[in-house]
C-alpha cells in the first residue's frame, strides 16, 4: 500500500499515518510526497482512496494553524455505506463522498479524517484556549467534543474503522492486527492514612458536624478511630490487599500512582492542601509498596500538583518514589493537571514510557477521542516523542458527580464498558484507594467489585473475530 501526502507539514502527516496504519491497524504501507493537496492511498490491485487536506492545506508549513480560531464552533455529521454509526462526527471538511468504477475502483473523500484524528490525540485544543478552571487546567467545559456531546464516543476508533472498510471494499489483501479488550485497573494514592492523629480526628468530627451535617456520624468516628488505633481494624484508607485481592480475581493488576513530593515549609506553599499528603519513606508506606511489589501489582508516579509543568520537582519527585519503588515507568498528574505538550515533554524526558492523565475530571469518555493507547506528538517542537498516552476512561469521583444514585453510577460505567468493548480497545478505570468507607462513598462501596466483575467477564474472552465492523450492506 503507498500512501501519497500532500506538500507541507511532512513530519505531522508521517507521524499521523504511522499512528494509524502501524500503531492501531498494524497495516504495512509507504509514504510518498506528492503535489497534489489531497491524501492518495493506493492499493496493489491499483484502487485507491482520495482524500482531501481541509486543514494542513490552509496554511503555511509552520505553527500557525495553532490558533483558537482553527476550532469549528460547530461539527457536521455523515453517514455513508462505510460508517458504522448514524451520525460518524466531522470537525474539518464535508460529508460528502463519491465512488467511482471506471476500470479501477475509486473512493473520493472530502472528510479530511487525519486532521480529525491529529486534532484529537495531540491536544492543541488545549494549548490555545487560554482559559484555567480553578484548579489551574484545561475547561473539560469548552473542548469541541464536550460542547458537541461527543466526549462519550471514541471518534478516533470510529474513523478508522471507516477508513478500515473502505479499504475492505477496494479489495486490500492485508488483515489487521487483532486487537484485544484490556481492563487497566489504577489507583491514585492522594492519601494513605485517614486516622492519623487526636487533631486529624476531630477534623474529621468537625466535617461530620459542619459539612455533612450528620452529627449521628460523631460517635461513629469516635468508635472507628479507637478500633483503627488499638489494631481492631485497618484505617480506612488501608484498601490495598482488597484492590489487589479484587484485581487478581479478574487476573489483572492493579496500578498504583503514588505522590512522592517532598514537605513544604510556609514560605514555599503555593497550592495549598493539594500536596504532602504523606511522607513517602515513612516505613509504613515503604512496607505497602513492598507489598504491592511482591504481589505482581505496578507502582507508578504520582505527579505533584506543581510538577505538570515544572521538570526539575517532577524529576526530584520521581527519583525520591525509585529509592523506595524501585524503576518507575508510568504514571498520571496529580488533579488530572496537564499542558500540551510541556507535561508530556517532561515526562519523556525523565524516562517515563507510559502516561494516564488525560481523562476528564468532571465527565466520563475519551479526552482524546480513543480507547487505544498511543504515541505522542510534541506539536511545538514537530517531533514524536518517546512516550506512549494511555487516556484514562473513566475516574470515580467524575462519576459521582454525573450520578443521580448509586445504580445511574454503575449503569454509566457500565455503558462505557460496552463501548471500549465494541472497539476491542482499553478501558482505564481510576478509583481512589480512598473512596471506600467514607460516609459518602459507603453506598457505592459494593459497585467497585461489580464493576470489575464485568470488566473481568470481556478481559478474557478469546476473540476470533476481526475488531472492526462491516461495511453496512
Amino acid at each position: 500500500m503507498l500512501i501519497k501526502i500532500p506538500p507541507g507539514f511532512i513530519i505531522e502527516r508521517t507521524y499521523l499515518l504511522n499512528t494509524i496504519f502501524n500503531e492501531f491497524l498494524g497495516l504495512d504501507f509507504q509514504i510518498e510526497s506528492d503535489t497534489k493537496p489531497e491524501y492518495e492511498i493506493i492499493l496493489q490491485n491499483k484502487n485507491s482512496i482520495i482524500i482531501e487536506d481541509h486543514f494542513f492545506c490552509e496554511f503555511n508549513d509552520s505553527l500557525d494553524y495553532l490558533n483558537k480560531k482553527n476550532i469549528p464552533e460547530k461539527i457536521s455529521y455523515c453517514q455513508n455505506p462505510f460508517t458504522i454509526e448514524k451520525n460518524i462526527p466531522i470537525i474539518y471538511g464535508s460529508a460528502e463522498i463519491i465512488v467511482q468504477d471506471n476500470g479501477h475502483k475509486q473512493i473520493f473523500c472530502k472528510t479530511d479524517f487525519f486532521a480529525d484524528i491529529f486534532f484529537m490525540l495531540t491536544r492543541w485544543e488545549e494549548y490555545v484556549i487560554s482559559e484555567k478552571d480553578e484548579y489551574g487546567r484545561f475547561p473539560e467545559k469548552l473542548s469541541l467534543s464536550i460542547r458537541n456531546s461527543i466526549h462519550r464516543r471514541p471518534v478516533v476508533n470510529e474513523f478508522i474503522v471507516v477508513l478500515w472498510n473502505m479499504l475492505q471494499f477496494l479489495g486490500y489483501s492485508g488483515k489487521p492486527q487483532k486487537m484485544k479488550f484490556e481492563a487497566i485497573i489504577t489507583h491514585d494514592v492522594d492519601e494513605v492514612i485517614r486516622n492519623r492523629n487526636i487533631l486529624k480526628l476531630i477534623r474529621i468530627l468537625a466535617g461530620d458536624l459542619i459539612l455533612r451535617k450528620k452529627p449521628a456520624l460523631i460517635p461513629i468516628s469516635i468508635k472507628n478511630y479507637i478500633d483503627i488505633k488499638t489494631g481492631v481494624k485497618k484505617d480506612n484508607f488501608d484498601t490495598f490487599d482488597f484492590l489487589m485481592d479484587e484485581s487478581e480475581k479478574i487476573q489483572v493488576k492493579s496500578h498504583f500512582y503514588f505522590l512522592s513530593q517532598k514537605k513544604l515549609t510556609k514560605k514555599d506553599i503555593s497550592c495549598g492542601s493539594y500536596d504532602f499528603r504523606y511522607d513517602i519513606s515513612d516505613p509504613k508506606v515503604a512496607l505497602i509498596i513492598q507489598n504491592i511489589r511482591k504481589r505482581g501489582h505496578v507502582v507508578g508516579v504520582h505527579g505533584s500538583y506543581n510538577s505538570y509543568n515544572n521538570i526539575d520537582l517532577f524529576s526530584e519527585e520521581l527519583i525520591k518514589l525509585e529509592e523506595i519503588a524501585g524503576d518507575i515507568t508510568e504514571g498520571r498528574q496529580h488533579y488530572l493537571r496537564f499542558s500540551p505538550p510541556l507535561t508530556w515533554e517532561i515526562e519523556s524526558q525523565c524516562n517515563i514510557e507510559l502516561d494516564s492523565t488525560l481523562g476528564f475530571s468532571e465527565e466520563i469518555g475519551f479526552r482524546c477521542g480513543t480507547c487505544y493507547r498511543y504515541p505522542v506528538f510534541d506539536f511545538l517542537k514537530r517531533k514524536p516523542l518517546n512516550l506512549i498516552e494511555l487516556p484514562l476512561t473513566a475516574m470515580d469521583v467524575s462519576l459521582f458527580k454525573i450520578s443521580k444514585n448509586p445504580d445511574d453510577f454503575y449503569s454509566h460505567i457500565c455503558s462505557l464498558i460496552d463501548t471500549v468493548k465494541k472497539f476491542e480497545g482499553k478501558f482505564v478505570l481510576l478509583w481512589h484507594n480512598t473512596n471506600f468507607n467514607g460516609y459518602e462513598w459507603e453506598p457505592y462501596k459494593k459497585y467497585y467489585s461489580q464493576i470489575l466483575s464485568y470488566l473481568g467477564s470481556f478481559t478474557n474472552l478469546v476473540v476470533d473475530n476481526e475488531p472492526y465492523c462491516k461495511i453496512n450492506k
